[in-house]
């Protein structure tokens, strides 16, 4: 496994914000937790005030992915960790959880075939710089 493919970036408003190395074991208390809510998510959920009864992974996927995203803007530590495990051990395709997010709405893709790269910022100079 390369190292692009061991961690899952989680990217807000283009600013990367957290990196989960999934090549870090979990202990046997956290398998068992994350066994738990997918066994939960299983069952059902509400989501914009529709009940999911029988959800897909990609409807489990997003909504971990909005819990994430939450977490982060209250700065849950436990939840975050938790949604980032539970994302990185059943979406092992899953490289980037990107996140827009604005005062009125909040956008978020899960992005499976394409591998986080730093942002090499360009500084220019003004032409009346340059002399």
């Amino acid at each position: 496994m390369t190292e692009a493919l061991e961690k899952l970036v989680v990217v807000v408003n283009n600013d990367k914000v957290l990196e989960y190395f999934r090549d870090r074991p979990l202990s046997e208390k956290q398998q068992r937790d994350l066994e738990t809510i997918d066994a939960k998510l299983a069952q059902g959920f509400e989501i914009a005030g529709e009940l999911v009864t029988s959800p897909s992974p990609q409807d489990k996927a997003m909504f971990v992915a909005n819990l994430l995203i939450s977490a982060l803007h209250e700065d849950e530590e436990a939840k975050i960790s938790l949604s980032c495990a539970y994302l990185a051990k059943y979406y092992p395709d899953l490289k980037q959880v990107k996140a827009s997010v604005h005062e009125d709405r909040c956008t978020i893709q899960l992005i499976n075939d394409q591998v986080y790269v730093e942002e090499t910022k360009i500084e220019f100079t003004a032409k009346d710089q340059l002399i």
